[in-house]
This record gives structure tokens, sequence and C-alpha cells, in this order.
């Protein structure tokens, strides 16, 4: 109904106060506040909604208002952005952005002046920083993993061990596994990368430096019985698990 089918103002408004009590009545019941939400999602979705949106953004009266909203509800924000779901959300929206934005040609510039900037000024520092974290456990499990990654790729194998894992491992076998011994301990692929090993957590065991000089590439069963050893049960559980004919 418009303004012009009614006699008076007080008329027209009376009409309008009526189906605003209407309106807010149908728009609160829960089956219709659900139908909305599903609406509102796909139509957010479309192309030409989305670029709309971005150019009304771009508007100097959208930017004033925004900021003078931020300044008026900072209270309401600092308690909606301290709830954990929504601090879950945010990581992993900065996370999806940080992936798109380093990608970038131009930041990827800016980052390899910046650190040659940082390099020239303070090598000395970082030497040491190295260093110091290369002694650490972890910093040995990444050389290792960096090492044996190399030598995968090279031989055309699968590598999918992480540092973590790596950690997880030497945890595990704090001794040899096959003769118990507490020497230097070293990586050691159940199957050899010569034989299609990979170098993943369920092909790989802790062994002192005469095992795994002495197995090199040999089946571990085989291997085992000619120095009279009984396969160790962790190597049977990994076999299991890898599904490999040995």
């Amino acid at each position: 109904m418009k303004r012009k089918n009614f006699d008076t103002e007080d008329e027209y408004l009376e009409f309008r106060r009526k189906a605003n009590l209407r309106n807010k009545k149908y728009y609160s019941k829960p089956e219709v506040k659900t139908q909305r939400a599903i609406y509102k999602k796909e139509h957010d979705k479309l192309p030409h909604v989305k670029e709309a949106a971005k150019k009304m953004r771009q508007t100097t009266h959208y930017k004033t208002r925004y900021k003078k909203w931020v300044k008026e509800n900072r209270e309401h924000l600092k308690e909606y952005r301290n709830k954990p779901e929504n601090k879950i959300k945010k990581a992993i929206s900065d996370k999806k952005f940080r992936k798109g934005y380093y990608k970038r040609p131009e930041v990827q510039k800016k980052l390899k002046k910046y650190r040659k900037k940082v390099w020239e000024e303070q090598r000395g520092e970082i030497i040491k920083k190295r260093n110091k974290y290369y002694t650490t456990p972890e910093g040995k499990a990444v050389q290792q993993r960096y090492v044996h990654k190399r030598l995968t790729l090279m031989r055309g194998g699968e590598n999918t061990l992480t540092n973590s894992e790596l950690l997880f491992i030497k945890k595990r076998d704090k001794e040899c596994v096959y003769c118990s011994g507490k020497k230097p301990l070293e990586i050691d692929h159940i199957v050899p990368l010569s034989k299609g090993g990979s170098t993943s957590k369920n092909n790989i065991v802790m062994a002192c430096q005469r095992c795994n000089r002495t197995k090199n590439a040999k089946d571990v069963f085989k291997w085992c019985n000619a120095q009279g050893i009984e396969v160790p049960t962790i190597i049977i559980k990994l076999i299991a698990l890898q599904k490999i004919k040995v």
C-alpha cells in the first residue's frame, strides 16, 4: 500500500505500524530465521553481489561509518573476539590470508630485500643462533630429516616424515632396536631406500651405528637370522601397519 491510497498521514502511519508488527512476528519464527540464513549464504556467494560489496567497502561514506561504529562498540568487539570459537575462526581465516598474501610476487620481492638487509646487518648473531639451535634435539632432528629427505628425493622415494614424527621416534626408541645398545643412534630404514622403502614414520627405527652399517640394504628378517637376533616386535608391527610384503 502506498501513501497516496490513504486520506490522511495518520492513517498511513497506523497502517505502517501494524505492518511492522506483523513482519516482526513472522520473521521471529525459528523456521523463517533458518530459511533466511540459508538464502543469505547463497545470495552472498553470487559474483555480482561480491563485487557490489567490494565497491561499497571502498567508499568514503562506508569507511567513516565503520570507524565510528568501531569507536562506539570497542568493548562489545573485545568480548566477541575473546570467545574461544571466534578465536579459532580468526586463526583459520588468518592462515588462509597469509598463504595467499605471501604467494604474491610483489610481496616475495619485498621479503627477499628485507631478508638480505637483515642478513647483512645481523650476520654474526644469526649464525650464532643457528649453531645453538642445531645443538638442541629439535635442531638435530631437523638436520637428520633434511639429509634423509635429500636421499629419498635423489632415489625417487616417498618422503612424508615430519620433524615432530622424528622426535616421537627418538623418544620411543631410546636404545638400539636390534641390540639394545645406547651408543650414538642413527636413523635406520626397515625397508631400505634402494629397495623402494620410504622415509615415513612407519618405516623408520633408531639403531646404533654398528647395527645400521652391518644391516645396510639387507632384508631385515634375513639379517636378523644371520646375526642370531630375534626380529624386534616394533618392526613386525610397523611392517604390518605399512602393509609391505618383505
